[in-house]
This record gives structure tokens, C-alpha cells and sequence, in this order.
């Protein structure tokens, strides 16, 4: 009998050390959710640059497209300073994500300034612009017109028409992202001067439309860098 309990207390507490003090095995299920959970961290806070922009790189999903709410003249402070007035009007707007000015000059245009990205480009309330940056260049006509701020309101509208359509935008980039003129309006919009003679053929686009002709239509033979427009914003 003695002999009998001697061996259950031995197995009972060779049982306690295997199962409770294995140095391998304890703590195992906490490490795991600790790395699950450091995981996620980094994952939601991958590019983010702390101002609200987000790396294009690390930025999945579908990309906004906007019409700008304000109005500016041709001196937008040349391609950047463009790209810096749709981020400041998307970041006022709660929209994450870094963007860029659909803007054409003597230095580049959105075929060599933009990510081209796999996902769909939308408007603000969801509808879908086009599937990819493949289809937004290549396959017109577009899903759904450009046709919302950046607040999901109508874009104002500038002080002359185009082909019957008030909706104008400054833009001087085709609808394949190649440059409109080699040679940027307005000094590669860096100037109000209306003076400076224009003669250039599709510097504008047509807001609202779902051809070409929303990237570049409108052609200005008069002095036109004083006027005022808004700009297409999107999202990288």
C-alpha cells in the first residue's frame, strides 16, 4: 500500500513539471498573440509619415479621385506646388493618403509622376472611376465622370465654358497622362500674367465627361493664366 501511493505522488508530480515548468513550452500562447498583435501594429502603421500621407507603396485598396472645391489661377507653384494643394484639401477632408495634381509641364506629367496602380480609382462616395491605372489610361470611356469634390460636393465651376460644358480644370495632360504641350502653360504654371500668350491646344480638361476630352479638350488662343479653375486630385 505504502508503495502504491509513493509511485501515484511520483507520477502526479513528474505530470506537474512536463506540463507546468517546461521552460519550451511555457508562455507559448502569450509570445504568439504578442507577435499576432505586433503584426497588425505594423501593418497599420506601415507608411504612414505621421501627417496623414501614406506611402504608396504600403497603400492597398481603392485610390480617391477629386476635382478640386477651390479655384485657382495658373500659378498652382509649378507641378509640386499643384500636388501640395490636393493634399492639403484631402487631408481638411479626412482622406488619407498622399496625392498628386493631374497636371501636365515641361518636366514631367502624370505618365512619369504617378504610381500606377492595380486598384480601382473611385470618387469620394464610392462610385468607381476605373478598375486600374491600365484601364483609367487606356480604357475610355471612363466608368463614371470626375465629377465630386473632395467633400462629395459639385465642383465650382470656373469662369468660362468649354463645348457647351461650364466645368473646366487645369490640366495640360492627355487622357493616357502624356503631356498635352511638351512646353507647360504658363510658365510651367508658375505664373498669373495674363499677358503671357497662350496658343496652347488642350491644357484644359472638361469636367464632367467621361472621353478623352475630361484630361484635355478645351484650347485657349487668348490670355488665360489669370483665370481661375480647379485641378484633378488623386490619390497614389
Amino acid at each position: 500500500m505504502r508503495w502504491t501511493l509513493l509511485l501515484a505522488a511520483l507520477v502526479a508530480m513528474n505530470a506537474a513539471c512536463s506540463g507546468g515548468n517546461n521552460p519550451s513550452s511555457a508562455g507559448s500562447g502569450d509570445a504568439a498573440t504578442a507577435e499576432a498583435s505586433d503584426d497588425v501594429m505594423s501593418a497599420g502603421n506601415a507608411g504612414n509619415d505621421g501627417d496623414g500621407a501614406v506611402d504608396a507603396a504600403s497603400s492597398n485598396g481603392p485610390k480617391h479621385v477629386f476635382v478640386s472645391s477651390a479655384l485657382y489661377t495658373a500659378d498652382l507653384g509649378g507641378a509640386a506646388g499643384a500636388d501640395k494643394k490636393c493634399q492639403a484639401l484631402a487631408k481638411a477632408a479626412g482622406l488619407g493618403g498622399a496625392f498628386r495634381a493631374w497636371i501636365g509641364d515641361a518636366t514631367g506629367s502624370p505618365s512619369t509622376r504617378f504610381e500606377r496602380s492595380p486598384h480601382p480609382y473611385v470618387l469620394v462616395d464610392g462610385s468607381v472611376i476605373a478598375s486600374d491605372w491600365a484601364a483609367l489610361t487606356t480604357d475610355l470611356p471612363l466608368h463614371h465622370a470626375i465629377n465630386l469634390t473632395e467633400t462629395g460636393h459639385t465642383p465650382p465651376s470656373g469662369p468660362i465654358a468649354c463645348a457647351g460644358n461650364p466645368g473646366r480644370a487645369w490640366s495640360n495632360a492627355n487622357a493616357d497622362g502624356t503631356p498635352s504641350n511638351p512646353s507647360g502653360p504658363c510658365a510651367d504654371w508658375s505664373s498669373s500674367i495674363d499677358s503671357i500668350p497662350q496658343g496652347l491646344n488642350h491644357f484644359m480638361g472638361t469636367v464632367g465627361t467621361t472621353d478623352g476630352h475630361w484630361a484635355a479638350s478645351c484650347t485657349s488662343w487668348g490670355p488665360a493664366c489669370g483665370w481661375q479653375f480647379p485641378i484633378y486630385c488623386f490619390e497614389q
